[in-house]
């Protein structure tokens, strides 16, 4: 009797193909991706047809770089269920790798038609569309996971990780609540809990939550570190010193608690322990150019200054990439700013003044505006004896921040010693100040009578000819209060803030409580964001004129830029009363209201601005904000574009 034929669906052919599955899987867990190439090319070139061996040949040429002729495979690739869903995407991920974006979305929605209602499946294109950067579509998806499983726990963990992913901090608390209620010992999901009650400002409840859900959960080491940081948000130093000690105690080889145990140490003052976790954390991940940089920060505490040159100069090196030449393009490289800054001013202290030089010249091509590195560079210039450009250095510093003492004071010994006169006689600055005012070099002029002033401030001549000469440099008649009110507004548009200060102070010897002039000078601390005392101005000048407008707009704002939103509206609910179409007060207001998270009386008030004024940028540009902290991308797209046109 002949033998029968074995066909595909023999005993012996099933035992077969799953061999070969099995062995296909060990090399891809393995990565041994010319293994599976060959083992996939020898299946398909005995069963041509063979929809898993194509998906196996597929994963190989994708991990091999080979995009165009793995979805080549990938599209005749079939199988099970659970097979078929991962082979759509790995074909979105290659088809988003290759900018072919509609291909991408098509597959994504086969997918989906596939398997409506399979919660894996949904789970797993909602990652797809994350990892492709397309959070609406992620977010639209995760709720049709829960409406479609709303009493699988799972469900409401994927909404709240995508919330959470997305920026939705409010839905991601909701849904975190959900998980809870149903898997009380979820310490992910609580952790997302307590951060995105954080993100949204609600940083006791954070803490609270957190606190809770580790007292019933001792051994969770990233609930630990996340409450550290929680902690150090709100300068609890010694309660973030011990959860970041727990945290690491749990886990000794994590890095990124071992470094924020460090930098908490530091600013606790405790240099010499932190200055051994952070070298633990330089060791188990030396990669993270803030773990260097601090480690410089805490051994310039300990006096260790050769070894903090070398943690800088190391931040710098993973700053930039390490290259090992230039762009051809001329591109600067990037540059660790704070670790630029730091090694430059070590190198001072080493009397290296040339290295550290050319450090800080490099470090403020990179940040021209920089206090710190205009103040030691000025510094360097006077030791090295150039008086000259130590002066105009510490002028340039003083333009940015006019209520630096230490920065007059060393501007002052500057140009005395480039004059040739000894700055602590006011004679000596009087008369250089007569000699250059007669040279008609007025700028030295007025700064030799205001350093007479510093000397002596009530003395009648020195304060008459600082008047005099700097309303030479600015062509103002010395006894016009409005004239000097009128230059203090022209200096501060040009960003020339000490003189602002010094025609501010001549305004004030006529009108001491000048309500536009306190305005300006509060106007000036706000920039340099000095908050509580722009405030103070604002009062002074409130106190003269109760309905002053810029002192309330100031006012308002300097209690916005202290995180104190409610107080705020108070300001701009009296100017409201004075104006009620004034769209920069109506978007004030709308800003405060969205600190607070009253979001949609903010977009109202954004939007009645707008009806008022179709160009106001700024409302157009806070109402993009709004939108996108909430998640409705789309329209923040569209605000911000109608904000630049």
């Amino acid at each position: 009797m002949p033998e029968a034929k074995k066909g595909a669906s023999s005993p012996e052919a099933k035992e077969g193909a799953a061999s070969w599955r099995l062995q296909a899987r060990k090399l891809k867990d393995r990565a041994d991706h010319d293994g599976l190439l060959n083992l996939a090319k020898e299946r398909l070139q005995k069963q041509p047809g063979d929809p898993l061996a194509s998906a196996y040949l597929g994963y190989a040429l994708a991990a091999r770089g080979e995009r165009e002729i793995a979805l080549a495979a990938l599209a005749k690739a079939t199988g099970e269920p659970t097979e078929r869903i991962q082979v759509m995407l790995l074909r979105t991920r290659l088809l988003h790798e290759l900018e072919r974006e509609a291909e991408a979305i098509q597959v994504l929605d086969i997918a989906l038609a596939d398997a409506p209602r399979d919660p894996t499946t949904i789970r797993a294109v909602i990652q797809a569309h994350i990892a492709a950067n397309r959070p609406l579509a992620a977010i639209k998806i995760a709720h049709q996971l829960v409406e479609v499983s709303p009493d699988d726990v799972a469900s409401w963990r994927a909404l709240c990780e995508t919330a959470m992913g997305v920026g939705h901090y409010a839905e991601a608390v909701e849904a975190a609540g959900k998980v809870l209620a149903m898997d009380p010992d979820d310490s992910v999901v609580a952790r997302y809990q307590a951060l995105s009650l954080l993100r949204l400002g609600y940083t006791d409840q954070a803490a609270k939550e957190l606190e809770g859900h580790l007292q019933s959960h001792p051994s969770d080491q990233e609930g630990w570190h996340d409450l550290g940081l929680i902690q150090a948000s709100t300068g609890q130093s010694r309660e973030s010193i011990a959860s970041f000690q727990k945290a690491c105690e749990l886990e000794p080889d994590d890095a990124l608690s071992c470094q924020a145990l460090g930098t908490a140490l530091a600013k606790a003052g405790e240099h010499a322990q932190a200055r051994e976790v952070l070298r633990k954390a330089t060791q188990l991940e030396g990669s993270r150019a803030e773990t260097w940089f601090n480690l410089g920060v805490v051994l310039e505490k300990l006096g260790e200054d050769d070894k903090a040159l070398t943690a800088y100069e190391r931040a710098q090196e993973l700053e930039e990439g390490y290259l090992e030449a230039p762009p051809e393009d001329g591109t600067p490289l990037p540059l660790h700013l704070p670790s630029a800054i730091n090694r430059g001013i070590t190198l001072a202290r080493l009397g290296r003044l040339d290295e550290a030089r050319a450090q800080l010249e490099k470090a403020l091509a990179s940040d021209g505006h920089n206090i710190s590195i205009l103040y030691n560079l000025a510094n360097i210039y006077f030791l090295q004896g150039e008086y000259q450009t130590s002066y105009a250095t510490f002028r340039r510093l003083l333009h940015h921040d006019p209520f630096d003492v230490e920065g007059w004071k060393l501007r002052g010994e500057s140009l005395a010693l480039s004059l040739g006169i000894d700055g602590s006689q006011i004679e000596q600055w009087m008369a250089k100040g007569d000699e250059l005012f007669a040279q008609r070099a007025y700028v030295e002029a007025h700064e030799c009578f205001r350093r007479a002033m510093d000397l002596e401030p009530n003395n009648p001549r020195a304060r008459a000819r600082r008047a005099e000469t700097l309303a030479a440099v600015y062509q103002v008649h010395p006894g016009d209060p409005g004239a000097w009110l009128r230059t203090a507004r022209m200096l501060m548009e040009l960003r020339l803030l000490s003189d602002a200060v010094d025609a501010l102070s001549i305004l004030f010897t006529m009108r001491p409580q000048d309500p536009d002039g306190r305005v300006l000078v509060g106007r000036i601390l706000f920039s340099l964001q000095r908050y509580p005392l722009a405030a103070k101005q604002a009062d002074l000048a409130l106190r003269s004129d109760p309905r002053h407008s810029g002192a309330l707009v100031l006012k308002g704002e300097a209690l916005l830029g202290e995180g104190r939103p409610m107080e705020s509206v108070a300001a701009f609910d009296a100017l409201l009363e004075q104006n009620p179409n004034d769209p920069m007060v109506l978007t004030l207001k709308g800003i405060a209201l969205c600190q607070l998270q009253q979001g949609e009386k903010g977009l109202r008030l954004f939007d009645d601005a707008i009806r008022l004024d179709p160009k106001h940028r700024e409302a157009w540009y806070q109402k993009g904000v709004e939108l996108e902290r909430e998640g409705r991308y789309a329209s923040a797209v569209e605000a911000f574009v109608q904000g630049f046109q």
